[in-house]
């Protein structure tokens, strides 16, 4: 057991003189992985369009139910709607 543990000491003194070689791998990682990056799929384009006129729509239509639902509760105005379909 003693051998074993004098050998692990002795791997541990020469690692820790060994000095790490001093490489830059920044500059390859960063070409890799631009080479490996796939170019947009065409058959998204359509589905954003699709998207953006969704949200718009969706905006719009919030918007519309956002004043009607305010003029629909507000007493005053509710009052003022009754009276002109009274005077038609």
């Amino acid at each position: 057991m003693n051998d074993q543990l004098r050998e692990i000491d002795r791997l541990a003194v020469r690692a820790r003189l060994e000095e790490a070689p001093g490489v830059d791998a920044a500059d390859g990682v960063i070409r890799a992985i631009r080479l490996r990056a796939e170019p947009e799929a065409p058959l998204y384009s359509p589905l954003k369009w699709v998207a953006a006129f969704s949200g718009a729509a969706a905006a719009v239509g919030i918007a519309l139910l956002v004043t009607t639902y305010d003029s629909m509760t507000d007493p005053l105005v509710a009052a003022f709607i009754d009276s002109a379909w009274g005077l038609l």
